[in-house]
């Protein structure tokens, strides 16, 4: 099993160097010129209040693009090393909560999961949150003794969590007791302090306790995320203000966030199974990622039914998410990854579970089938580039050499990361100027989201469009005045 074991982190890692020096996208970009110009203090107190995100990534971005750089791999393979790491947690948790042989199938779902791998090449802070809330459960699964399932026997009717344990002597008992709930704590913090999303399944942990009358860690984990959150309540105040601002600012700013409605509620299983990828005609994709999704729900169902406290963790999260999005939208599949692990675990629990003679002998097959799909839909990604991120570099190296560029500010890092010699000039600002020149380039990325009809105004002044390039998921355009 430990060969096996290795070689697949080591095909795991190799897969996510594929393509690994895509072009930045805009929120990775603007994560760079953060830490890069940005002391830690600036960070925390002129970026902050105006992020949606803690600081806590930008701090680690910050300390480890100072030892290895700003290119493309150097800022990506935190979130790669995160995600290896997440796997062997996947291993011990499967290892846990069955045997060996299922913790190694759920480390390879985890592994090879599309999802996984997109953001696991990806400068952002949901691959290292996922590596903290997943070392949580973990850890609860050891000290708390959740490791629970319907088929175990016990004298106890209804299983809880139990009490922290450590040695017999009543001494180090306690201090192993403390010690655990120390680690838990920090855990809490450290998620918490990177990803705010965190905070969803750190409830349905409280509740957990809760439903199940274990009150001491319930109260435990109150206090936890009741001091984090006193901790970064000055700054949540500014960004929670900032939000609303943009929000009535930024006329549609809501349709990006992720509002509760059917659409971004079935999307979390589409992408949780297929990955970040879409294809037209749009029918053959639903139908191919649909019935995927539902073969996979299927053997996840079959592992709640065995492991309910992890179906709990996989899909209350979801719902909690799913009615705060009817006050503040945040109904987005990839505030959720750190399920993936979860439902890994599901999976593999479930096929492990299925009942019947032919069916026993087809598990192995099923098993390899399973891990088939989600490698195809993983190499679809990563081997067509049409699926990459949207390739700013390409188009920032075809503009001239110090080149006026009409966009939004906002949203310009990105090209300011690869062409620090071009001049940016708002777009917003077309109507107030007097003075343009005679040609013009424009790149409307996101002036949709803000409400910026440039073009009326262009054509109102007497320009119009000569030609447009597009690149992965850009767009320039060439204006001149007539």
């Amino acid at each position: 099993m430990k060969i096996k074991l290795v070689i697949l982190f080591i095909f795991a890692f190799l897969i996510r160097l594929i393509a690994i020096n895509q072009s930045l996208w805009l929120d990775e970009a603007t994560s760079v010129m953060v830490v890069k110009h940005l002391t830690y203090g600036e960070i925390l107190f002129k970026f902050s209040p105006f992020d949606f995100h803690p600081p806590g990534y930008y701090f680690f971005l910050k300390f480890w693009t100072g030892i290895f750089g700003f290119s493309e791999i150097a800022i990506r393979l935190p979130s790669v090393i995160a995600s290896i790491l997440t796997g062997y947690v996947v291993y011990l948790t499967g290892k846990k909560v069955s045997n060996a042989e299922t913790g190694f199938w759920a480390t390879a779902y985890y592994l090879f999961n599309p999802l996984a791998i997109y953001y696991s090449q990806e400068a952002r802070m949901y691959s290292l949150v996922t590596l903290f809330l997943t070392i949580l459960i973990y850890l609860l699964l050891v000290i708390d003794n959740l490791s629970y399932s319907q088929n175990q026997k016990s004298k106890v009717k209804s299983p809880s969590f139990v009490p922290l344990s450590g040695t017999t002597a009543g001494r180090q008992k306690y201090n192993s007791k403390v010690k655990s709930y120390l680690i838990v704590g920090t855990l809490v913090f450290l998620s918490v302090f990177t990803f705010y999303g965190s905070v969803l399944l750190i409830t349905t942990l409280i509740i957990y306790f809760l439903f199940k009358k274990n009150y001491q860690t319930a109260f435990y984990f109150i206090i936890f995320l009741f001091l984090i959150l006193l901790l970064l309540t000055p700054l949540l105040i500014h960004q929670l203000d900032n939000a609303k601002s943009m929000l009535n600012v930024v006329s549609n700013w809501k349709s990006v966030l992720g509002k509760a409605d059917l659409k971004n509620l079935l999307l979390i299983p589409l992408k949780f199974t297929s990955g970040r990828i879409s294809f037209f005609p749009k029918i053959v994709y639903y139908v191919l990622s649909g019935i995927w999704a539902i073969i996979i729900s299927f053997f996840v169902f079959r592992g709640v039914i065995r492991n309910r406290m992890l179906g709990w963790l996989l899909i209350f999260p979801i719902i909690i998410g799913l009615v705060i999005s009817f006050v503040t939208p945040m109904l987005q599949y990839f505030r959720f990854i750190y399920l993936l692990p979860i439902m890994a675990v599901l999976i593999s629990v479930g096929i492990k579970e299925l009942k019947g003679s032919r069916i026993n002998e087809l598990t192995s097959y099923i098993r390899i089938l399973v891990l088939l799909g989600f490698v195809i839909w993983s190499l679809v990604y990563l081997l067509i580039p049409q699926f990459h991120r949207e390739d700013w570099k390409s188009l920032a190296y075809s503009l001239p050499k110090q080149a006026k560029v009409y966009m939004m500010i906002s949203s310009s890092d990105v090209l300011s990361y690869y062409r620090f010699d071009i001049h940016l000039v708002d777009v917003q600002s077309i109507k107030r100027l007097t003075d343009m020149d005679n040609n013009l380039i424009i790149i409307p990325y996101t002036t949709e989201i803000y409400g910026v009809d440039y073009k009326t105004i262009l054509y109102c002044s007497g320009y119009k469009m000569s030609k447009e390039k597009t690149f992965r998921g850009l767009l320039i355009e060439y204006w001149e005045k007539v």
